[in-house]
Formats: C-alpha cells, sequence, structure tokens
C-alpha cells in the first residue's frame, strides 16, 4: 500500500486561517504530536498529508528509541496500537523537505500498554533506516498493516476522521493431503456438509478411505450427530496426522484457489479466490466484518461440537472484499505450480500454495483484502461458531482466528443462487393459493415448467412462485398489500427483497412463521427448484415457494448497511471443496 506522504514544515509554523484547508472537505482532527499519545480521532482514511518538523520524524529514528506508541482508546472500543514504520529518506532534523511513511494500525483486545509489535524485530533503528530494515518492515506493514494518513490540521474531530475498522489477515500453516500417501487430490474431496446429502456421503466414503467427509460431516446427516460421531471425526483427523495422510506446512501460506464450472445456461466460468485467517471480530458498527444473513441454530450447534472436538476449521467462511485484485493474483501465481484435481461436483480445481516471505506480492494480496471491511457471503454460521469457540475456556490460543476464502466482489467468477422454501403439514393446502392471492397479484400457470420459467425469467424485482398440489401461481409483489407483513425496523436494503416479502408473508400463508415452521421441523431449503416441486408432487411436502437469485450488488448492499436478511437467502456457487487445506488450532 502506498505511504503516506509527510510534510517536514513544522505544525507550529502553518497557521490553518491563512491558507485554504484542503482537508476541509473531510473535517478536521487533532493536531499530531509525533512522539507523543495520540487521540483515535487523529486517524483518518482518506489520502491526505501529514506536517511535521522534521525533528519530530527524525526523532523516531534515533538510536535506541521506541519506534512504537499508542493512541488513547475511547472508552468501550477496542484498542489501537500503532507504529511509524519507516521513512522513504534519510531525515535530518530541521530540513525542509517531503517524507513518506507507513503506518501500522493492529487492533488487540488487550489492555493498551507499550509493547513492541511482534511484527517486526525493531532493534536499534538510525537516522537513515537501512533497506533491510526498512523492507522488513514493509513487508511486515503490508502483512499485518493498513496505511493510514493524517491531517495537518488541528481542531475538533469528526466522524470522518475517526479510524474506520478493517480486518486483520495473516498466511497460516495449512495442514494438507500429503501427495505421497494421497495422490489422486480428487478422491478425497467433498462438498461442504450442508449440502451432502445422505446417499451422497455414502458415494464419497466409498471413493476413498481418506475422504475428507469423514471430518466434515463424521454423522449420516448433521441432525443426527452424537458426541460419539463428533469424537470419531477428532480422532481420524489426528490418525491421519500421524500416519503421514496429512501434513501441515512448514511455514505459515496463502494458498490461492480457482475453480472452472459451467453456469446453468452452459457459459463457462471462472472463479478465483485465496485461502487465509482472519483475526475474529464481534460484528457491530467498530467491526470490519460485515454480516448480511441471520443463521439457524442448529446449524451453528453442529459447527461447535465438530470444532470443539477436532479444533480444527474443516471449511472456510466465504467473504467478499472491495478491491479489484485480478492482476496481483496473475502475479502471484505466474511462476508456480499447482495442485490440480476435480470437485466433487465435477468442476476444475486448482490450489496454488504461496510462501509470501518468498513471493512479496502475497503480502500486498494480504493488505489490498483487508484494506476495507469484509462482507461475509457464505458461512455466517461458521463464522459465529467459531466466536462462540474462541470465548470457550478450554478454546487454545488460535481461537482467535478463522479460516476464511476471500473473492474479490469485482470478480465475475461468484454466482448466486436462490433457497427454495419446501413446507409440510399445511393443514389446507388448497387455501394457500387463495391467500397468496389477496396479498401478491397472482397468475395461475398450467405446469410446473411454466413456473419455473416465468419466475427465473423474470427480470423485474418481487416475482416468486408457489406450487401446491392444487396447481401453482405466480406472485408479484404489491407492495401496499403487502406493507403491513413488512418489518417496519428493516432498512430499505432488506425490507422489498423477494426473500424478504416471502419471509414475512408466510404467516398469513401457511399459518406459521418462518422460524416456527423451523422450530416444528416442517420447513427445509433446496438451490434446486425442480427438487422442491417434486417433492410436492410426490406427496412429501405440502407447499413450495420458488424464488430467484437476489444480486449480489443487494446482497453487499444489505451488509454495508448493517442489516440481516432472513436465514437461507443466498446460495453462494461455486462451493468450495473440502479437504483442500485444513487449519488447526493448536
Amino acid at each position: 500500500m502506498p505511504p503516506a506522504s509527510v510534510s517536514a514544515a513544522s505544525t507550529a509554523s502553518r497557521n490553518a486561517a491563512d491558507q485554504p484547508d484542503p482537508y476541509a472537505r473531510h473535517g478536521r482532527c487533532s493536531t499530531v504530536s509525533i512522539g507523543a499519545p495520540l487521540a483515535s480521532e487523529c486517524f483518518c482514511t482518506h489520502e491526505s498529508k501529514l506536517a511535521l518538523a522534521a525533528s519530530n520524524v527524525a526523532w523516531l529514528f534515533q538510536p535506541k528509541t521506541k519506534t512504537e506508541y499508542e493512541p488513547e482508546s475511547p472508552a468501550g472500543r477496542t484498542s489501537y496500537r500503532t507504529a511509524l514504520l519507516y521513512s522513504d529518506e534519510s531525515v535530518q532534523p530541521g530540513s525542509p523537505a517531503t517524507w513518506s511513511v507507513t503506518v501500522m494500525l493492529r487492533r488487540t483486545n488487550e489492555p493498551t500498554t507499550s509493547v513492541k509489535s511482534p511484527a517486526v524485530g525493531w532493534g536499534g533503528a538510525t537516522n537513515a533506516p537501512q533497506p533491510a530494515i526498512r523492507n522488513r518492515v514493509a513487508r511486515a506493514a503490508a502483512s499485518r498493516a493498513i496505511t493510514f494518513p493524517f491531517s495537518p490540521r488541528g481542531g475538533s474531530g469528526t466522524a470522518d476522521y475517526h479510524l474506520r475498522p478493517v480486518p486483520e489477515l495473516r498466511p497460516f500453516r495449512g495442514l494438507r493431503y500429503n501427495p505421497a500417501r494421497v495422490p489422486d487430490l480428487s478422491s478425497v474431496l467433498c462438498p461442504p456438509y450442508d449440502v451432502i446429502s445422505a446417499a451422497q456421503r455414502e458415494q464419497l466414503l466409498g471413493r476413498d478411505p481418506a475422504n475428507a467427509v469423514r471430518l466434515e460431516l463424521p454423522s449420516a446427516t448433521p441432525a443426527s450427530a452424537t458426541d460419539a460421531d463428533f469424537a470419531r471425526a477428532a480422532a481420524t483427523l489426528h490418525e491421519w496426522m500421524d500416519n503421514g495422510t496429512l501434513t501441515r506446512d512448514a511455514r505459515p501460506m496463502i494458498y490461492v484457489y480457482e475453480q472452472s464450472y459451467t453456469l446453468a445456461d452452459g457459459t463457462p466460468q471462472l472463479a478465483r479466490s485465496f485461502f487465509c485467517e482472519l483475526r475474529l471480530e464481534d460484528y457491530g458498527q467498530e467491526s470490519g466484518i460485515r454480516p448480511h444473513e441471520h443463521t439457524l441454530g442448529p446449524a451453528k450447534e453442529h459447527r461447535f461440537q465438530l470444532l470443539s472436538a477436532t479444533r480444527t476449521h474443516l471449511s472456510p467462511v466465504l467473504m467478499t472484499y472491495e478491491r479489484d485484485s485480478s492482476d496481483l493474483l496473475d502475479e502471484i501465481v505466474e511462476s508456480a505450480r499447482p495442485h490440480v484435481a476435480h470437485g466433487p461436483d465435477g468442476s476444475g480445481q486448482r490450489l496454488w500454495t504461496i510462501d509470501p516471505d518468498v513471493v512479496p506480492a502475497a503480502h500486498e494480496l494480504l493488505a489490498l483484502a483487508g484494506s476495507r471491511p469484509l462482507s461475509i457471503a457464505d458461512g455466517h454460521h461458521r463464522y459465529e461458531t467459531a466466536l462462540r469457540y474462541r470465548d470457550t475456556a478450554s478454546a487454545p490460543v488460535g481461537a482467535d482466528h478463522v479460516l476464511v476464502l476471500l473473492y474479490s466482489a469485482h470478480s465475475d467468477g461468484l454466482a448466486l443462487a436462490p433457497w427454495h422454501r419446501v413446507i409440510t403439514d399445511v393443514p389446507d393446502h388448497a387455501t394457500v393459493l387463495q391467500t397468496a392471492a389477496e396479498i401478491f397479484d397472482a397468475t395461475p400457470v398450467a405446469s410446473a415448467e411454466d413456473l419455473i420459467g416465468a419466475v427465473n425469467d423474470s427480470s423485474q424485482a418481487g416475482v416468486l412462485g408457489v406450487w401446491t398440489p392444487s396447481g401453482g401461481s405466480v406472485l408479484v409483489v404489491d407492495r401496499q398489500r403487502a406493507q403491513e407483513f413488512m418489518a417496519q425496523d428493516a432498512s430499505e436494503a432488506v425490507r422489498w427483497l423477494d426473500v424478504s416479502v416471502l419471509s414475512g408473508t408466510l404467516t398469513k400463508m401457511i399459518g406459521s412463521s418462518e422460524a416456527g415452521l423451523t422450530a416444528e421441523g416442517r420447513l427445509s431449503y433446496t438451490h434446486d427448484a425442480r427438487e422442491a416441486i417434486q417433492e410436492v408432487e410426490d406427496g412429501r411436502a405440502d407447499a413450495a415457494f420458488i424464488l430467484r437469485a437476489t444480486p449480489v450488488d443487494q446482497v453487499l448492499a444489505v451488509a454495508a448497511a448493517g442489516d440481516f436478511m432472513p436465514p437461507k437467502s443466498t446460495y453462494f456457487y461455486p462451493k468450495a471443496a473440502t479437504g483442500l487445506v485444513f487449519d488447526p488450532l493448536f
């Protein structure tokens, strides 16, 4: 990340009243005094310059001088450790020149104390930092830091100049299948546990004795898992580590991942992402993590029990970052050799193991992805499970991080499908269509294929479908009639999403809310519309609601607004194969 520019002119010699303030459009912040504690209001996220006396800049590089200082942390906020890392020029006291510096901000939940950063072995600095020192610091900054410039102006702080939280990303020592013991990586990969049917699990178990499904889903279904199943998964993991089936990388790595797949219309698609670790943060305005979806209790309990038993993140939380990294990813994998496999669904899989200390661009990728808040795309229950596990008394030191798979929101690799709703035990399914017609503009259809086609082909929001043993209808939202069923405290980004409208009107149409149906075991989900309708046709369900996919930009808007969509609102694909890399916390 480019360093902030630092003017060596003395702050005291400049009078804000004598000249226009170039930072006025961003507000003002407290006067900066290097070498003294800084109020958090001094930080800003805008490109700006910091006017300092050259003697103050030189003070940072005097021999045996501490190079780390800390801002005061407002009550109730996370404390921040701050360090001025390096100067691009030889600093001479009093010289009227322009210098460049990089500032590292490292969040910590520990009490604010004056300690040296573990990211850098500072040693004794000199007036002019040596290139080796400068490069080492720059690498550390790229992997654990973000550049925040300062305003040279005094004045009262504004919201624009408060520190904007950003996530902390790092490489990790992954646990992977040993090619000497498992020459065919394809044979040991499995889908994420929540999309594995009981029949598919049996097929995976027969494919290879070391298939990752023995860890990811140690029971026939998540609902049937027992303590013995979780204990068996942990024992299997340690057995595979002991006999060399799984080996751990000697150094912290990032893992660049590529999936080639085909869309429903036959269009070939390529998705590129990378695995790394993310420091866990609670949700909230001060967090660098943005969720968008409410979660279901049973799914979180299953993952918590498995994580507690194995002490290993077996599959990642999928997140998106707001920067374009396509050129950087090309550079990183340019001279590396990938591991090649096919996923359980037949999609192409390539994985590059990258050592950031050998490939400096990997540090840049971590800094780029972590320069703005991350949005959870898929795996909210995994993230929330990791938060819960972090706070348990028995959690290992590494439990404050979680395995993530990061995609650029600017790439076209990720696609979205809807989760269709399948409902059982409806007392009078014939009234479902009648009630739906009272809320929506309903158009009866002759066949299930006509229903699916009408919903999928619609280019406008507010179109969904319902299918019952009595037939089906295309439903178009009438906001005036549906208004009374909508959550009034929801943001505009959420209120009129198709999935929100359906969630709000289910009680009227079915006689029970989405939460109630879930608690009663009457609601299930599938991303296959034909499968949902077949459940009704075969008599195993009484109603199926068919939805369109929510556009990615709308999902990100919900996350940015700090709001939540109903559970099972989004189905991101392609799904990352489980078994490419695990993340032990011990």
